[in-house]
């Protein structure tokens, strides 16, 4: 976002997520590796179909992480 970390946290709490800075931060040290993380936010599809699913992930390879509101 090129904003500090700090107000990106307040900015990702007021969305509902919670994402802590050191989070944040170690997404930065790692940032040009080959395991980076590379978080998905959103995706919107008219449909739940597998294709979607299919389209969006391919080619990726790593960990799926769902994060639920309460």
């Amino acid at each position: 976002m090129g904003i500090p970390l700090a107000r990106q946290e307040r900015d990702w709490y007021r969305l509902g997520l919670c994402l802590s800075r050191s989070t944040m931060a170690n997404w930065v040290i790692r940032n040009g590796r080959e395991d980076a993380v590379q978080p998905v936010i959103f995706h919107y599809a008219r449909s739940r179909a597998r294709k979607e699913a299919e389209k969006l992930y391919r080619g990726f390879h790593g960990y799926l992480f769902q994060i639920e509101k309460n």
